[in-house]
């Protein structure tokens, strides 16, 4: 039996083949994340690696994986990433293999059938509405006020998510997107504004119960790419008044939406400012964007994705690395592009606190606004002494 792997990762990150040793593993890999170098390198390891550029609606990729299937009996299929979710489950659906359904990955992707699932189970979340007309935005604005947020259903990155302080914001967000400048068909929600601190638990599903878990709190927004200011997070110690209810609520979102299987989840959670009550905003069942997994491992010693692919290639053993993981605190600070030609950035960073610095940009480069909350031109992770 083998093994196929959707990947949008750098292969240095996340050595599959070695994982899954001595099954076969065959590679479908997207190009903008590994480079052509990296992917030829990597045929010596794998029974085989097939690349693809434009690779999250490409659909050459699933086309690949149903050839494959014809020619060979398949036991897995594994995919990490936010944009492969829906699409393996789709396909194990339809090649009857083990695995993540459709059905419960549609409540961890979108987020209107999310929103919904957390009602139906008693998860508090904010006052939400699809947007199917204009008319929807407006009648949501008269009966709770502004601000209120749009945001596509599922999008990741917090692409296109916006907050509407006025009513002539809404108006100007409102022709955007009903004048059909989005590349697809606009499916967005329209949700209550919660006013408060924004915390996320990052960790591992697996046999339907969380078997790690870390909490974070934002210190910033995950917007606040679109002023060009930092956003940064540092993971709280258990001991922080926050945590246990926080780690508590995280798996009650995940029992509202149905069991995951073996994976990564990533849950924004806010906690409201006048009370302190916990409010769900977004759960995925894959680890979190940008630095998050480097994070999370320096205080914790696990890589998320990592010990994902452990528990599924060997739980028993897995399970035992995670009931020894350390327990320190660690930052990030992320530093998002601004419109112009970029003047000085340190090339490194001396103290000693610094784990690790990266500076994706140089002086002299041309930058554009930033797109999403993880388009960086520097990233700084933190750890404890």
């Amino acid at each position: 039996m083998s093994i196929i792997v959707l990947n949008k990762r750098p292969l240095c990150n996340t050595p599959y083949e070695q994982i899954f040793w001595p099954k076969k593993v065959h590679l479908l890999t997207a190009l903008n994340h590994t480079s052509l170098e990296e992917a030829e390198a990597a045929r010596s390891s794998y029974e085989s690696v097939t690349t693809f550029h434009n690779y999250d609606g490409n659909p050459e990729v699933d086309e690949a994986l149903i050839a494959l299937a014809k020619q060979i009996p398949i036991e897995l299929i594994i995919a990490l990433s936010e944009q492969d979710v829906l699409r393996a489950a789709r396909l194990r659906e339809h090649l009857g293999i083990a695995g993540l359904k459709y059905d419960v990955a549609l409540k961890y992707r979108d987020k209107l059938v999310m929103k919904n699932a957390f009602e139906s189970a008693g998860v508090l979340a904010p006052n939400f509405a699809p947007l199917v007309h204009a008319s929807d935005a407006w009648f949501f604005a008269e009966k709770f006020g502004f601000p209120i947020v749009l945001k596509p259903r599922c999008s990741a990155g917090s692409i296109g998510v916006a907050i509407i302080r006025s009513e002539s914001q809404l108006r100007g967000h409102l022709e955007t997107i009903f004048s059909g400048e989005f590349d697809r068909d606009p499916q967005f929600l329209i949700e209550e504004f919660i006013s408060g601190s924004m915390f996320h638990v990052d960790g591992i599903v697996h046999e339907g119960q969380i078997v790690f878990a870390r909490v974070s709190e934002y210190l910033g927004t995950c917007l606040s790419y679109r002023d060009a200011q930092p956003l940064a997070s540092v993971v709280l110690s258990e001991h922080h008044p926050i945590c246990e209810k926080a780690l508590k609520f995280a798996a009650e979102m995940v029992t509202a939406l149905g069991d995951p299987g073996t994976c990564a989840f990533h849950a924004e959670i806010f906690s409201r400012e006048f009370d302190g009550g916990l409010v769900a905003c977004e759960i995925a069942c894959r680890s979190g964007g940008g630095p998050i997994v480097k994070t999370i491992a320096e205080a914790s010693g696990l890589d998320l994705n990592k010990t994902v692919l452990e528990l599924i290639s060997n739980p028993m053993e897995a399970l035992t690395t995670i009931q020894v993981e350390n327990k320190r605190s660690s930052a990030f600070c992320m530093f998002h592009p601004k419109k112009g030609r970029l003047v000085r950035i340190p090339a490194t960073c001396p103290f000693s606190w610094v784990a690790k610095y990266v500076a994706s940009a140089r002086p002299g480069d041309v930058l554009g606004a930033g797109k999403n909350s993880v388009e960086t031109i520097a990233v700084c992770t933190l750890a404890a002494a």
